[in-house]
């Protein structure tokens, strides 16, 4: 039986609480939401050591993350702050023994681009002595090369995959996988990689056994050592895109993630949704470990074992396969304590007598709990963001709908709290991507507009990742069309089910759902009261010239796939280009420094909307990239949207 202790333990509050940047107290509630709600969170990535002497927690200070680690056997005392100067931050780190910290290296960007790792490593001990940077151009070394952590060796060594930042006499380097020394920084070449720009994969004796990379027009290419010691390409059942996992304990399998090519199976063909597999190097078999009938599976792996999967067709759900792993036996034991969460172990101690948890749900942002195994004890440790605590968020329901041509549609819908018979306005809000997806969970952009009276709508439209194949492509080509009936179709639905008021319709949405909110207002001029484009691309032919996909190698093979090749279907898709359909008043907002959905996307619908003599409200931020990362402009960008959503002002015409 597992008991929940009510005090929060583990964690030097007073001392951790004083980095929580704080907002002068607004005289309006509703203002105050946002300004707890911008905020990023305080706490994140909770760690314990392999014996469970310290703690370590990710938190914000001075703007920045940075770890703190806590002496558990010195009062939970915070004996060292890892910081770094400048625009450094830290990425992630991880415990290789029980003082010896390896930390990676970010710096910060927008906020759907999180900080971006450098591939710079640092080690650290958990008291701050012997410091060293490791790895990169900061070290002794200096690498001209990024290195990111693969697993851990032993107490003094971690297996790293090296990625060169350029190339030699026109000759590209090629990736390597390295054996580290975390207290000299000294390495040892394991293996050179043969594919361009590919990812080395080790088995569970840290042994390079497999290699992935891909091919300019996006196809996946695998290789294998065979017996001889060398690389020979594998050929697998699956179709591009397919994704390995890792090794099973002996070794002699791999699993991966992929959607089968089988065009003697028409219902596999008709959806072609990924599943796990598991796949013999020996003999070249493959067997299916698990699969759902609609949605693709998230693997959730303990170190390098796998231990089940998450299923979210409306709601997620996990699913275990190994029911014998200690992780995947606690994780089952505590679903009853946090019905309708979603739980994590983000660490335990090497032999499982204690773990952390994470627990979140569509109300209630992330909250980490110690377990301890031999009490049966469940410990409060502290919220991500303790600012929180007493709001009482609203919940968020999966809905599902038919598009106009009979597309099975899910989605999001949180309705507001409402004292009045009178319907709430709907604010939809369509994801980016396009080729991702929306999950149930817990939104602060969401929570924004709910605790500010709207209702709001997350909708995964045809394109959309995680629904099979034939659901991402469906949406190849129909950016400006098909994705935008659905979406379309989803705010219908909701004002068919007398949900909303159909007079106090909006679209919001960032990236592709910038896009969104201005071709969807193109293609329904009378629906909506307010569109507000953030960090979007309304200017189709400028993606193959400006941001940083086209300068990707596998950019313009993406462009071609997901958009067509056709320039006259690129210009007809494009919002900027049809902006005298427009009757709906339009707010756009960027970052300057974008480099994804390039500034020029703005300056082009800006400059399209005053040819016409139209009017549109204008924020954009010097600094920014993809999303606005500092707190004061987050605040302003919600205080100026929810504002024009109210008024509908300036007035297009």
């Amino acid at each position: 039986m597992i008991t929940l202790k009510s005090t929060i333990l583990g964690v030097a509050l007073s001392l951790l609480l004083s980095f929580i940047p704080q907002f002068t107290s607004a005289a309006d509630p509703q203002d105050q939401v946002i300004k707890d709600l911008v905020k990023h969170a305080q706490y994140s990535m909770v760690r314990i050591s392999p014996t469970g002497k310290y703690l370590a927690v990710m938190i914000r200070h001075e703007g920045k993350r940075a770890v703190a680690v806590l002496d558990r056997q010195n009062r939970n005392n915070v004996i060292n702050l890892v910081a770094f100067n400048g625009d450094i931050e830290v990425a992630s780190y991880r415990w290789v023994n029980d003082e010896r910290l390896v930390v990676d290296k970010a710096r910060k960007v927008g906020e759907l681009d999180r900080p971006r790792p450098t591939g710079q490593l640092f080690a650290v001990n958990a008291d701050g002595k012997k410091p060293l940077e490791l790895y990169g151009f900061a070290s002794k070394q200096q690498q001209f090369a990024g290195a990111f952590v693969l697993d851990r060796i032993d107490d003094r060594h971690i297996l790293v995959q090296s990625q060169p930042y350029g190339s030699v006499k026109g000759k590209d380097y090629l990736n390597e996988l390295l054996k580290l020394n975390v207290y000299s920084g000294r390495t040892k070449r394991v293996r050179r990689g043969s594919l361009r720009g590919s990812s080395i994969i080790a088995d569970r004796n840290q042994q390079p056994r497999m290699e992935i990379g891909i091919s300019d027009n996006q196809e996946t290419i695998f290789a294998y050592i065979n017996a001889q010691g060398d690389w020979q390409q594998l050929v697998t059942p699956f179709e591009t895109g397919v994704q390995p996992l890792g090794f099973s304990k002996d070794n002699q399998q791999v699993y991966f993630l992929g959607a089968l090519e089988d065009a003697d199976n028409p219902a596999a063909t008709a959806k072609r949704i990924e599943a796990i597999w598991k796949f013999s190097m020996a003999d070249g078999s493959y067997q299916q470990v698990f699969a759902h009938p609609r949605v693709a599976p998230r693997p959730v792996f303990d170190d390098d074992d796998l231990i089940g999967a998450w299923v979210e067709e409306y709601y997620p759900e996990f699913v275990t396969i190994d029911a014998d792993h200690p992780s995947a036996q606690l994780r089952a034991a505590l679903t009853n304590t946090f019905a309708g969460a979603e739980i994590t172990i983000t660490s335990h101690t090497d032999d499982f007598a204690e773990s952390v948890v994470a627990v979140t749900s569509d109300k209630q942002p992330v909250v980490y709990y110690l377990f301890n195994r031999d009490k049966g004890q469940l410990s409060k440790l502290l919220d991500s963001r303790p600012w929180l605590a007493n709001y009482e968020f609203n919940q968020t329901e999966a809905i599902e709908f038919l598009s106009r041509d009979g597309l099975k549609i899910t989605g999001y819908l949180t309705m507001p709290k409402t004292t009045s018979n009178a319907k709430p306005g709907l604010v939809v809000m369509p994801h980016g991507g396009p080729h991702a997806r929306d999950y149930w969970g817990f939104d602060h952009w969401v929570q924004i507009l709910s605790l500010h009276g709207y209702a709001v709508l997350k909708i995964n439209f045809r394109g959309s990742t995680g629904y099979g194949k034939a659901f991402e492509e469906a949406g190849w080509g129909e950016w400006g069309r098909g994705t935008q009936h659905d979406i379309i179709d989803g705010v219908r639905w909701a004002v068919g089910q007398a949900l909303v008021d159909p007079s106090n319709l909006h679209i919001f949405g960032a990236s592709f759902g910038g896009y969104s909110a201005l071709q969807s207002a193109v293609l329904e001029p009378d629906l909506f009261k307010t569109a507000t484009g953030y960090v979007g691309v309304y200017d189709l032919p400028l993606l193959f010239g400006t941001g940083d996909i086209p300068t990707a190698r596998w950019g313009g093979a993406y462009l071609n796939k997901t958009l067509g090749s056709d320039p006259n279907e690129w210009i007809k898709q494009s919002p900027a280009r049809q902006v005298n359909r427009l009757k709906t008043p339009i707010f756009i907002v960027h970052g300057e420094d974008d480099d994804r959905a390039h500034f020029d996307h703005a300056k082009a619908l800006a400059a399209a909307l005053d040819a016409e003599g139209l009017n549109y409200k204008w924020l954009t931020k010097d600094g920014e990239g993809h999303g606005f990362y500092a707190e004061e402009n987050r605040l302003e960008l919600w205080q100026e949207l929810l504002s024009f959503m109210k008024t509908g002002e300036p007035k297009l015409r």
